[in-house]
C-alpha cells in the first residue's frame, strides 16, 4: 500500500543496449482507511525481528548496534552486534581493519565514549573532617560553556540527626571555564551529607555531586576493630574500579561499574556495592563479584557508590560519583545534502546527513533496495564510497530516531559510465582479503580472523606457514578462523588460501603476535589524604608493586590541565613547594606499561595561613547625641586561622557598663555619656599575626541657653541703656548670636551689634532705647547636635502716671495699682458697652507662649480699665504679665490650663462687665527609640521599641521608608519585631506618634551584617531642603558602593519635573505641591537593600511690584 506518494522514478539506463525509454498511461488510486464491514486483510507478512535488528524485513541494525560484514552466520548482510561504547554513542561502525569505531553523543569523548567532555563538576573538600562547632568552606565548581546555577543542600547521614547547619551561600564567581560557589558549613555533633546541584537557566537539574562532612573526633571507619583489642593494622587489600571515578549520564541510560579486589592475606575476597547515605536503586544488579549494573537511571540515582572489599579480617573500599542529568527533550530532525548526486564509475561519492534532537538521535544510513557496498562507510553523519560501481546506483535513506520519534529523508545516487576506465578482466587473479590484516594481543584473548573470498573464488581455507598445524583451540568455518585460548607459541604467520573456479590457488598471509599476559601492578598513593599548612611542603609517594623497568609514572591533578608551578615530580614522588589554597585537590598517579594504564589517587588539603585584615564601619568619625546609642562594627575580611576580635579603648581606660562587646566584632553603646567619647581600637589576631584599626565616637549635646535678663518681657524707658547677654553650653562648642525678629517675615533679620559674638556668649547692647528698637530678640545657639533658641521682648514704658509707671505685675503675687483707663476707639462709638475677646478658646502646646487679648467697646469716652484674673481665683501663672489688656504667659505649663476673665473696671475699681476665655494646654507627642541604630546578623530576631509621651490617646504606628513593611516584620504597641531577619529587611523604619495635638516621628536604621556583607549603605547628604516656587533644587545621597541609586516619592509617583541624573534627583521649577518626602534606595548584587530620605518644603514667593509713571 502506497501512502504520500510524491514521485515515480524509472531507471533510464537499465542496460547498455537501450535506445529509448518511455513512461505513459500512469494512473494512481488513493486509498483512504475506512470501515467497509468486511473482514480485515490476512496473510500479510509481518516480521518480528530479534534483538538488534529492525526494519520491515529485519534488514537494518537497531540503535546501539553495528553491522559486522565479516560475520554472515546470521544474515547475508552481516550480523548486528552491540556497540561497545558504554551506551554513550550516537552510532558505531566497523572499519575495514575490523576495529569498532564509536561516534559519541554530545558531551562524551574517548575511544569508547567513556569520558565526560561537556560538563565537569567538582565539590571540595571531599569527605571533609573538622572539629565540632567550627566552620568549613565547601567549594562547588563546574566547567561548561554556558552559565549555570549552583545550589547547596544538607541532609542526614545514615539516619543520624542533622545537627550541622550552614550560612547563606556566597556569590557565583565566574571563571574562564565555568564558575564556582562557596558555602560555609558549621560542623555539628554528627556527620552529614552535602549535596551540590547544577541547574540550567530553566531550572532543570543537570548534575548533582555529594560528599560528607564529619566531626574530627567522629571519623568514618574503614576498618573493623581487632577483637583482641590491639591497635588495627593498615588494610592489606587493594581495590580498583575500571570506570572513571566521576560519571555524568543522561536519564534512562544504563550504567556499569567493574570493581576488583586483591588481598595479601587471603586469596578469597567478598565484594559488595552500596550507596552512600541510602540503598541501591531497585533497578540495580550487584552480582557479588564486583559488577554493578543500574538500568534506566533516574536523577534520584545520583550520588556516591562504594565498592567494599573484605577478606574476613580487613575492609577496604573505593568510591565513584554518579551524576544523572536531564535536559529539554526534542523529536529528531534530519536533512540530507545534496538532494541527489551523479557520479562516474570509479569516482568517490559522499552524502552528508545532519540530524538534531534530544536525546541525541541515532543516525542510520540504509539502502532502500539491494545490498550496501561493503566499502561504504558512515561516520559523523557522512556516508562515503571510495570508488562507486554501477551496482551502487540506488535510492538511499538517512534515518534519525530517539525515544520521542523517528524521522527520515531519502536521496538518489546516479552512476554514469566512465569511458576512461579499462574493461575488467574476465577472471581476475586476485587473492582473498583478510580482516584484520595483522593481530596483536596477549595470551588468553580470543582471536578472530576473517578471510573474504571474491566472486571468482570457489573455496577458502586457513593454513599456517612452515607446515605447522593450526593450534588445538583453532577452528575455521566459511573462511573465519577462531582461536579461543591462544598462547605465546601460537604466534606466527597464518595463510588464507583461495581456490578459483578454474582450479588455481591464490593466497594472502597475516601475522599474529601474542605476548604473555601480565597482571596489573598493585599501586597506592601514600598518604591517601593529608592536610598541610599554607607555605610548607606537601609530598605524595606513588607505591607500585611492579619490578619491571618499562613502567612509566606520571602525576596529574583532577580537573586541571597542569600540576601548577609549585609542583615537582621526582621519580614516583610528587612534591608541592610552598603550597597555596589553590593547590588543594585530588592528585592522580597514572602508571603505564604493556599491560595497560592504572591509576591511584590522593587528596591534599591546604590549610590557609593569612594575616588578619579588618574593615571598620563606619569609616569616619561617628557623631552621637548625648544619651543616644551607637554601634561600631569591626569586620574581619581576611585571615586564617579565623582571627579573634577584641575591642579596647586607645587610652587604655576600661569600658563603662553601657558599652558591650557582642559576637561578630560588634561594639554597642547605649545611653552615651560624655566620657564615652574618644578612639576605640579593634584588634584581630591569629597564629600568623595581628592587625588593628581605630574607630572614633564623638559625643554631641544640644546647646543649653541662658539669657540675662531672664524675664520674658523687658520694660525700659525711652533713651535708657539696654544690655542683652546670652551664654550657651554644649558639645561641640556652640556658636551664639542675637537676631531681631522683624514682623511680617518668617525668618530673622540680623543686625549689627557693637559687641562681637563669641562661640560661648553673645552680647547685644542698645545705647539709647528708641521706638525702633522695640520688638522680639532671639538668641540662637548652633552646633552639630542641633539648634536652640530663647526669646525676649523689649518694650518702652509710657512717661505718664499710668499703670506703666509701676513695675509690671508678675501674676503670681497681688498687684496693687490703679488700673489705667482704656480709651474707647472712635469706630466703636454707638455700640453697647462691653469687653470682647477675639479668641475665646486657645490651644497651646506645653512650653509655648500665649498672648490673650481683650478689647473694649463702648458708646462714649468714659475711662475703662482692663485687668485679667482666673475664674477660680488662683494666681496667674508664674512669669505672666498684663499690659494694655494683653495677658502674656511666656512659658505655658500644665497648671496654666483653665478659664480666664477679662474685667472692665471704672475709676472706683468697680466691675462694669467681663468676658471669658478658655486656655487648653496640650502636649505634643515626644518619641524615644531604643535602639535608633543597630547591626545584626542574618537569621537573628531583633526588635526596636518606640516609646511616646504626650496627651492621650496616643497612636503609635511603624512604617518602612520607600516600601511596605516586610511580611516577616510585626508591629505591636510600638514594638517593631523582626522574625529571622534577612538582607532584604535592612533599611530605615519610621515610628510615627499622633494625638489630638499633632504628630511626631523618628527614624531607626537596621543593618544586616554577615561575613559577606550584603548591606550597601546609603546616607542623605542634606536631610531638609527648603525652596521657593520657581526655583530648581538637587537632592543627593551618598553610598559606599558603586551602585545605581533609585529615587521615589513617599506615597505617590515622582512629579513630572523630576529628572534623575548621575544618581541625583533634580526638581525643575518646583511648586508647593512638590513638597514631601523623597526616598533614595540602593540594592547590591547580593540583594541587600538600604534607603534614606530627604524632606522637601516649597514655599510661595511674594513679589513686590512698584509702579511709576
Amino acid at each position: 500500500v502506497l501512502s504520500n506518494l510524491e514521485a515515480i522514478l524509472v531507471r533510464a539506463t537499465y542496460s547498455e543496449g537501450m535506445i529509448s525509454t518511455y513512461i505513459s498511461d500512469i494512473s494512481l488510486d488513493t486509498a483512504v482507511e475506512h470501515f467497509t464491514g468486511k473482514n480485515r486483510a490476512t496473510q500479510i507478512e509481518s516480521c518480528r525481528c530479534p534483538l538488534g535488528y529492525i526494519g520491515t524485513s529485519c534488514e537494518s541494525c537497531s540503535r546501539g548496534y553495528y553491522r559486522d560484514f565479516t560475520d554472515r552466520s546470521v544474515s547475508v548482510l552481516g550480523a548486528c552486534n552491540a556497540c561497545p561504547c558504554n551506551d554513550h554513542e550516537e552510532s558505531c561502525e566497523m572499519s575495514r581493519g575490523g576495529q569498532i569505531k564509536c561516534h559519541c553523543l554530545s558531551g562524551y569523548t574517548g575511544y569508547f565514549c567513556q569520558d565526560i567532555a561537556e560538563l565537569r563538576v567538582g565539590l571540595m573538600p571531599m569527605h571533609a573532617e573538622a572539629p565540632r562547632n567550627t566552620e568549613i568552606d565547601m567549594k562547588c565548581s563546574y566547567s561548561h560553556g554556558q552559565k549555570l546555577y549552583i545550589y547547596f543542600k544538607l541532609s542526614s547521614y545514615n539516619g543520624l540527626p542533622l545537627t550541622t547547619w550552614a550560612m547563606e551561600g556566597g556569590p557565583l564567581v565566574e571563571t574562564d571555564s565555568g564558575a564556582y560557589k562557596i558555602w560555609t558549613v558549621h560542623v555539628g555533633e554528627h556527620p552529614c551529607i552535602v549535596e551540590c546541584t547544577i541547574l540550567d537557566q530553566h531550572g532543570n537539574e543537570l548534575a548533582m555531586i555529594t560528599t560528607t562532612v564529619s566531626p574530627v573526633d567522629n571519623p568514618a571507619t574503614t576498618m573493623r576493630p581487632d577483637p583482641t583489642g590491639n591497635e588495627p593494622q593498615p588494610p592489606r587489600i587493594s581495590v580498583s574500579i575500571q570506570e572513571d571515578k566521576l560519571q555524568i549520564v543522561h536519564v534512562g541510560s544504563t550504567v556499569k561499574y567493574h570493581c576488583t579486589g586483591r588481598s595479601l592475606d587471603n586469596n578469597q575476597v567478598h565484594i559488595r556495592w552500596e550507596k552512600e547515605g541510602g540503598r541501591l536503586p531497585d533497578r540495580s544488579l550487584d552480582d557479588s563479584h564486583g559488577l554493578l549494573i543500574i538500568r534506566d537511571v533516574k536523577v534520584s540515582d545520583s550520588g556516591v557508590y562504594i565498592c567494599q572489599v573484605t577478606d574476613g579480617i580487613h575492609i577496604a573500599d573505593q568510591r565513584v560519583t554518579l551524576t544523572v542529568g536531564g535536559a529539554n527533550r526534542l523529536e529528531p530532525q534530519v536533512h540530507i545534502r545534496p538532494a541527489y548526486r551523479e557520479i562516474r564509475e570509479g569516482e568517490p561519492v559522499e552524502f552528508h546527513c545532519e540530524a538534531s534532537g534530544n536525546p541525541p538521535p541515532l543516525i542510520e544510513w540504509v539502502r532502500v533496495q539491494g545490498q550496501m557496498n561493503p566499502e561504504a562507510t558512515f561516520h559523523n553523519g557522512v556516508w562515503r564510497i571510495p570508488a562507486v560501481t554501477k551496482n551502487d546506483a540506488a535510492e538511499y535513506k538517512c534515518i534519525a530516531r530517539n525515544e520521542l520519534g523517528v524521522k527520515e529523508q531519502t536521496t538518489i545516487l546516479y552512476v554514469l559510465k566512465n569511458p576512461n576506465e579499462p574493461p575488467p578482466d574476465r577472471y581476475p587473479d586476485v587473492g582473498p582479503v583478510i580482516t584484520p590484516q595483522e593481530w596483536t594481543g596477549v595470551s588468553g584473548d580470543a582471536i578472530r580472523m576473517v578471510c573474504t573470498r571474491s566472486n571468482y573464488h570457489a573455496d577458502v581455507h586457513w593454513t599456517r606457514s612452515g607446515g605447522l598445524p593450526l593450534p588445538p583451540s583453532a577452528s575455521q568455518t566459511d573462511g573465519v578462523l577462531t582461536i579461543t585460548n591462544p598462547g605465546v607459541a601460537d604466534s606466527g604467520t597464518y595463510i588464507c588460501v583461495a581456490l578459483s573456479l578454474q582450479g588455481t590457488e591464490t593466497s594472502t598471509s597475516s601475522r599474529i603476535t601474542i605476548s604473555p599476559r601480565r597482571n596489573p601492578p598493585m599501586m597506592k598513593v601514600e598518604p591517601e589524604k593529608q592536610t598541610v599548612s599554607q607555605g610548607t611542603i606537601a609530598e605524595l609517594k606513588c607505591l607500585i608493586n611492579d619490578q619491571n623497568s618499562d613502567i612509566e609514572v606520571k602525576w596529574s591533578k583532577h580537573g586541571e590541565s597542569s600540576l601548577g608551578p609549585r609542583a615537582q615530580q621526582y621519580g614516583n614522588t610528587l612534591k608541592i613547594i610552598r603550597p597555596q589554597v589553590s593547590d588543594r585537590g585530588i592528585y592522580i598517579c597514572r602508571a603505564t606499561n604493556s599491560a595497560g594504564v592504572f591509576e591511584a589517587s590522593a587528596i591534599i588539603e591546604v590549610s590557609p595561613r593569612e594575616v588578619p585584615a579588618l574593615d571598620i564601619y563606619p569609616h569616619n568619625i561617628q557623631p552621637v547625641n548625648l544619651g543616644g546609642s551607637a554601634d561600631l562594627q569591626c569586620r574581619v575580611t581576611a585571615g586564617f586561622p579565623v582571627p579573634e576580635v577584641h575591642w579596647s579603648r586607645q587610652d587604655g581606660r576600661p569600658f563603662g557598663s553601657n558599652i558591650v562587646s557582642l559576637p561578630g566584632g560588634l561594639l554597642r553603646f547605649t545611653n552615651i555619656t560624655m566620657n564615652d567619647g574618644g578612639s576605640y581600637q579593634c584588634t584581630a589576631s591569629n597564629a600568623v599575626g595581628s592587625t588593628s584599626a581605630l574607630a572614633q565616637i564623638e559625643v554631641q549635646s544640644i546647646p543649653v541657653i541662658r539669657v540675662s535678663p531672664n524675664t520674658g518681657i523687658i520694660r525700659v524707658r525711652q533713651n535708657e541703656r539696654v544690655k542683652l547677654v546670652c551664654t550657651a553650653e554644649g558639645h561641640p562648642q556652640p556658636n551664639v548670636a542675637w537676631t531681631k525678629n522683624t514682623p511680617g517675615y518668617p525668618s530673622y533679620t540680623s543686625f549689627k551689634s557693637p559687641h562681637r559674638a563669641t562661640p560661648l556668649s553673645a552680647v547685644h547692647e542698645i545705647v539709647a532705647m528708641s521706638p525702633d528698637d522695640e520688638g522680639s530678640y532671639t538668641c540662637q545657639a548652633v552646633n552639630a547636635a542641633g539648634v536652640s533658641e530663647e526669646r525676649v521682648q523689649v518694650r518702652i514704658e509710657d512717661e505718664d502716671n499710668s499703670i506703666d509707671n509701676y513695675p509690671p505685675c508678675r501674676g503670681d503675687q497681688p498687684c496693687n495699682r490703679t488700673p489705667r483707663p482704656y480709651p474707647i476707639e472712635s469706630q466703636e462709638k454707638g455700640r453697647g458697652k462691653g469687653v470682647s475677646i477675639p479668641e475665646d478658646y486657645v490651644r497651646i502646646p506645653m512650653g509655648g507662649k500665649v498672648e490673650m487679648r481683650c478689647q473694649v467697646v463702648g458708646p462714649d469716652d468714659s475711662p475703662i480699665y482692663l485687668d485679667w484674673i482666673r475664674s477660680d481665683r488662683r494666681a496667674l501663672p508664674a512669669g505672666s504679665t498684663v499690659h494694655e489688656g494683653v495677658l502674656v504667659i511666656p512659658d505655658v505649663r500644665r497648671d496654666a490650663a483653665g478659664e480666664y476673665l477679662c474685667l472692665g473696671l471704672d475709676r472706683d475699681n468697680t466691675e462694669l462687665f467681663r468676658a471669658t476665655s478658655h486656655l487648653e494646654v496640650v502636649s505634643l507627642p515626644r518619641i524615644e527609640l531604643n535602639p535608633s541604630t543597630q547591626t545584626v546578623a542574618p537569621g537573628e530576631s531583633p526588635s526596636i521599641v518606640c516609646t511616646a509621651t504626650g496627651d492621650q490617646p496616643l497612636r503609635i504606628q511603624w512604617s518602612s521608608i520607600g516600601r511596605q513593611l516586610p511580611s516577616s516584620v510585626t508591629d505591636d504597641n510600638g514594638v517593631l519585631s523582626f522574625h529571622g531577619i534577612t538582607f532584604n529587611d535592612a533599611g530605615k523604619y519610621v515610628c510615627k506618634a499622633s494625638n489630638s495635638a499633632g504628630t511626631a516621628e523618628a527614624v531607626a536604621e537596621v543593618l544586616v551584617n554577615a561575613e559577606t556583607y550584603g548591606e550597601p549603605g546609603i546616607r542623605a547628604i542634606e536631610r531638609n531642603v527648603d525652596a521657593v516656587t520657581g526655583s530648581s533644587i538637587k537632592l543627593r545621597c551618598d553610598t559606599r558602593e558603586r551602585v545605581a541609586i533609585g529615587w521615589m516619592r513617599e506615597g505617590q509617583a515622582l512629579p513630572r519635573n523630576a529628572v534623575i541624573q548621575n544618581n541625583q534627583l533634580r526638581l525643575e521649577r518646583v511648586r508647593p505641591e512638590d513638597s514631601g518626602r523623597y526616598i533614595c534606595q540602593v540594592t547590591n548584587s547580593r540583594g541587600g537593600v538600604s534607603s534614606d530620605y530627604v524632606n522637601v518644603h516649597v514655599s510661595r514667593k511674594f513679589i513686590l511690584i512698584s509702579w511709576s509713571q
